[in-house]
């Protein structure tokens, strides 16, 4: 608890798993057996999926490691959106897996402030 890290902290905390650095192969596959879709500290889900939510002074992290495929979706929030982030890991993990997706819907709320953004910070060529 109380740990804040980068995305790239991530992959590079990813890619030390996945190369058997920083944890033995032997277990990481006991770490991701899932016993009642849980796995000494990961929920576990569809069997191919490990996945962890934190949440600390106002910033919620969502990981979803691809246990088999070189893929990790990390999402780190310091909004009020969580209520859709679940539907948004759904979307990338679809996108990731090459099934079709669907965008979620912005409120007018969502759009005004998203439309701002555009006109202040957005890189014209």
């Amino acid at each position: 608890k109380g740990v804040c890290v980068s995305t790239n902290d991530f992959l590079k905390w990813d890619n030390g798993i996945r190369k058997n650095i920083l944890v033995k192969a032997s277990i990481q596959n006991e770490a991701f057996i899932p016993y009642d879709d849980f796995g000494m500290g990961w929920k576990i889900y569809r069997g191919d999926i490990a996945y962890h939510h934190g949440l600390y002074r106002g910033f919620r992290t969502y990981m979803h490691r691809h246990i088999f495929e070189e893929n990790m979706l990390v999402i780190l929030n310091n909004t009020q959106i969580s209520n859709k982030i679940v539907n948004i890991i759904e979307q990338i993990n679809r996108i990731l897996e090459g099934k079709k997706y669907k965008l979620p819907k912005l409120t007018s709320t969502e759009k005004a402030s998203l439309d701002k953004f555009k006109n202040d910070y957005w890189i014209r060529k």
